[in-house]
């Protein structure tokens, strides 16, 4: 497959269930932002070869943020779409259908999303996603204070895919943030960014 694959650190544990599930869907390349503890996933993941995959290992020497953390990918020169991955995400979903549905659509980038209540284990989290009749993302507001449960129809899966030209519009310097930031962003651009319904089984370490 041509596109790259980055997945942000967490647990060395947590983040091998997301290496192998990306391995079942048929990925082989995958990299891993790391900071102060590079060794300890080093020591844990090795080169990837025991998972059935290479792992490249990007090191952050201040904090990126979310987003900012990307900008390592684009400068290694990837051919195609980046397909990210939360590192503390346990999951079962069909990653090649949301690579095919990207590409038919003509997509700049596309975010998986599910269902709130639909019986998911995924955590709650205080985000409220807005989506189009067409399946585009309308628009995301992220605010940890102020919002219902009732106010939340879908919530981000923590599993997304950007072509090159979206992160080429990450902020070269500072730190940035993916979802109240980056994604707010590329919605305000007016280029198609659309959404992915994926209810397979997930949720994330606590």
């Amino acid at each position: 497959f041509g596109e790259r694959r980055v997945v942000p650190s967490m647990q060395p544990q947590i983040m091998a269930y997301a290496i192998e599930a990306l391995r079942a869907s048929g990925f082989e390349r995958v990299a891993v932002t790391v900071n102060g503890d590079e060794q300890r996933y080093r020591d844990a993941l090795g080169d990837g070869s025991a998972l059935g995959v290479s792992i490249t290992y990007l090191r952050e020497t201040a904090p990126q943020g979310t987003a900012g953390c990307l900008r390592a990918a684009l400068a290694a020169g990837m051919p195609g779409p980046l397909l990210v991955v939360n590192g503390n995400l346990v999951f079962s979903a069909d990653l090649q259908d949301l690579i095919r549905t990207h590409r038919r659509e003509g997509a700049l980038a596309t975010i998986a999303i599910t269902k709130t209540g639909s019986g998911s284990p995924v955590r709650q989290q205080r985000e409220r996603v807005r989506v189009g009749p067409d399946g585009s993302l309308q628009g995301l507001q992220v605010d940890y204070r102020g919002m219902d449960d009732e106010d939340i129809c879908w919530r981000l899966l923590g599993i997304y895919l950007f072509e090159p030209e979206a992160l080429r519009r990450i902020p070269a310097r500072g730190y940035y943030d993916l979802k109240e930031q980056f994604l707010p962003l590329l919605v305000g651009s007016g280029d198609r960014v659309l959404t992915f319904n994926q209810v397979a089984e997930a949720y994330t370490s606590r």
